[in-house]
């Protein structure tokens, strides 16, 4: 059976260029840029945890 997949609008505004570059190369690879930070994404539940995952790592310094 099919993973059931979600309409997700992700829109971000990050300062950063490094922080930033990381997020969109995620974005990219499973949605469509609609605007320089806002991408619309379908999305089963386990992409959207990992994606979530991926950007809190992304926003913190190391």
């Amino acid at each position: 059976m099919k993973a059931r997949k979600t309409f997700c609008v992700v829109a971000y505004d990050i300062s950063d260029d490094k922080r930033r570059l990381k997020v969109v190369k995620i974005l990219e690879k499973s949605g469509i840029r609609i605007n320089y930070s806002v991408f619309e994404c379908m999305l089963t539940r386990t992409q959207l945890e990992t994606y979530f995952l991926s950007f809190s790592i992304c926003s913190f310094k190391i």
